[in-house]
C-alpha cells in the first residue's frame, strides 16, 4: 500500500531536509520489526556469508557486532519493507523521482539499541 505525502509534508522535507513520519507502520509492523532485527543480528557470522557483519571490540575487551549490512535480500521480511511499495513510494515522492534500495545497515549504538539506517539511490 502506497503512502501519499502532504503538501505540508512535501514542504518541511524541502525546508529541512527530514520528516518525521509516525503513521507508515501499523503496531504490529513496529513488534514485527523488533523480531526482524534480532534475527539479523543472529544471522551466521562466518567469513563466507553473503551478508557482512562487522565486529569491533568493546571496552571490556569483548567482540561484538557492531553492524550487519547487505542482508535484505537474505530477510524476506526486511527485503520486503525495505523495497516495498509503502516506503520507495515516499521516497520517491520526497525526492520528485524513483528510487530504490541501494544499500542497508543494521547498526548497534553504544546502549546496544539497533538503528536502522538506510542509503536510497535513484533508478537510472
Amino acid at each position: 500500500m502506497a503512502y501519499t505525502i502532504s503538501p505540508a509534508q512535501q514542504n518541511f522535507f524541502n525546508l529541512n531536509g527530514y520528516l518525521i513520519l509516525r503513521d507508515v507502520l501499523t503496531k504490529e509492523e513496529v513488534i514485527s520489526l523488533g523480531h526482524w532485527a534480532q534475527e539479523v543480528h543472529d544471522l551466521p557470522r562466518t567469513t563466507d556469508t553473503p551478508w557482512m557483519p562487522y565486529e569491533e571490540i568493546n571496552a571490556a575487551g569483548k567482540r561484538v557486532l557492531c553492524r550487519t549490512e547487505n542482508y535484505a535480500n537474505y530477510h524476506a521480511n526486511f527485503n520486503g519493507l525495505l523495497r516495498g511499495q509503502k516506503m520507495l513510494s515516499i521516497l520517491g515522492q520526497l525526492a520528485g523521482e524513483d528510487m530504490l534500495l541501494f544499500k542497508e545497515k543494521s547498526k548497534l549504538d553504544g546502549g546496544n539499541q539497533l538503528v536502522e539506517l538506510m542509503n536510497w539511490n535513484s533508478q537510472l
